[in-house]
């Protein structure tokens, strides 16, 4: 019994080491491994990572959750929905424990920051490598092919996620630099350029357009970071000469050239947005509940030329528009997790409006599940761990190890990027972005309640 507790915490670590390859592997290895983790960690810590003050972000968190159950059961009540999403709804929970669990290995020290940060840039850089690889030759090293010849996903196969996956955890993981080549100046710069160039190459080479704008915008803060820290001036530069140089490459490929180019033309209109909303169309109100969609109704076919149609590029505006009259339907509560692919059906009758799987949207995906209120609770745990952390971290009378800094730039970063607002996203509640999300919240916790006990060494010289 003794050995498998000293062995517990080590195991623990293997299984946040390998969170990246289980998002190669695929949702169910995800929820494998949260289920283990949360499992294992229960078993050794007991009722320990249970236990915070009563005046902690983590009751805002604890509070979304029981909003999620509160939520989908009132629609289970009220709309008669399957019980499979009460179900869901429930299952949801592991979150809850996974960063729970993640919180108090911090507190213990039972975490290895500096090995999950490292392991994070080690999956990130392999599946970039991937993709250029399968740039270059045709297929990648596992013999996948680019999905319709435009989207080089590499290891994903068929999904193309993988500029998404190196956005994702290259930027947490290039926070592992500075510890890494501490004291090796020289080899630090040509390591974390080559790095940091392989990493945005392959998210851009996937195509996945807005994960390499937010690689953009990443690199953007670090040049900005290396001047407040009055870094040497030729590494700024360096920073966005690289990105010039191979964007300028990059817009010479055609596949990439035509993905780019139609861009602009699909982002979603603010004025376009408010505009419909106004519109309620009440002559297509008899179609309601029918399950047909606008463009197949006797009214729309007779008055084609009266009625505004908003061009279809992405779907993005008609998902948004569907989404934003749902939420105000049920502005407090929502309307349960994963609610818009079942809500979405009530409003396809209308013009502009149409149906998917969730809003792409964070904000509208949980505005549309747990209302305002659930919107409140979240957003203001997350402002407040921020806050509070960057308020910790950086007074000078503070005193912790090097590794707990860093960490906290990397989730305030990853945190910013996941939640920036004018970008599209997947489904808030997916277990892709869920996991991610909640790991990031969950060590954002655990640097919020860490004591000080070591001194920080200076780490940015370079």
């Amino acid at each position: 019994m003794k050995s498998f507790k000293l062995s517990m915490p080590k195991t623990l670590n293997l299984l946040i080491y390998s969170f990246p390859l289980a998002f190669i592997l695929g949702n169910f290895f995800i929820n494998i491994l949260v289920f283990l983790f949360s499992i294992l960690g229960i078993v050794y810590y007991k009722k320990e990572p249970f236990i915070f003050e009563k005046y902690n972000p983590l009751s805002l968190i604890i509070l979304f959750f029981v909003l999620i159950l509160f939520s989908t059961s009132i629609e289970y009540l009220t709309n008669n929905i399957g019980v499979d999403y009460l179900v869901k709804a429930f299952v949801f929970l592991r979150y809850l424990i996974f960063l729970m669990i993640l919180r108090y290995m911090i507190l213990k020290n039972d975490l290895d920051l500096k090995k999950t940060l490292f392991f994070f840039l080690f999956f990130s850089s392999f599946v970039a490598c991937d993709v250029i690889f399968q740039y270059v030759v045709g297929v990648d090293i596992f013999g996948n092919k680019p999905v319709g010849g435009v989207f080089f996903s590499g290891v994903f196969g068929s999904e193309a996620v993988a500029g998404s996956y190196i956005q994702k955890f290259a930027i947490i993981g290039f926070f592992s630099l500075p510890l890494l080549l501490r004291n090796r100046n020289s080899k630090f710069i040509y390591i974390a350029f080559s790095l940091l160039i392989i990493c945005f190459l392959g998210t851009l080479l996937s195509n996945n357009r807005i994960p390499t704008i937010m690689f953009c915008f990443f690199l953007f803060i670090s040049a900005l970071f290396l001047l407040f820290k009055k870094s040497d001036l030729k590494n700024v530069i360096l920073i966005f000469l690289s990105i010039f140089v191979i964007v300028w490459w990059a817009s010479g490929i055609d596949a990439i050239k035509i993905r780019y180019g139609s861009f602009y033309a699909g982002i979603p209109k603010l004025s376009e947005i408010v505009e419909e909303l106004k519109n309620k169309h009440p002559e297509f109100e008899k179609y309601k509940s029918t399950g047909t969609y606008f463009f197949h109704t006797k009214t729309f076919k007779e008055n084609k030329d009266k009625i505004k149609i908003i061009a279809n590029y992405t779907g993005h505006t008609q998902l948004y528009l569907t989404s934003i009259e749902i939420f105000g339907e049920n502005v407090l509560l929502g309307r349960g997790m994963r609610s818009f692919r079942r809500a979405c059906t009530e409003k396809i009758h209308i013009p502009n409006r149409t149906c998917g799987n969730h809003p792409h949207h964070y904000y509208l995906d949980i505005l549309n599940d747990v209302g305002i209120f659930g919107f409140i609770v979240i957003f203001a745990a997350i402002v407040l761990l921020m806050v509070k952390n960057y308020q910790k971290y950086n007074k000078k009378k503070q005193k912790f190890n090097s590794i707990f800094l860093l960490t906290f730039y990397a989730i305030s970063v990853s945190l910013i990027i996941e939640f920036f607002p004018i970008r599209s996203q997947g489904g808030f509640f997916s277990v892709w972005n869920a996991s991610y999300v909640f790991f990031l919240i969950g060590i954002f916790c655990g640097l919020y309640d860490l004591k000080p006990k070591k001194s920080i060494k200076k780490i940015f010289n370079f």
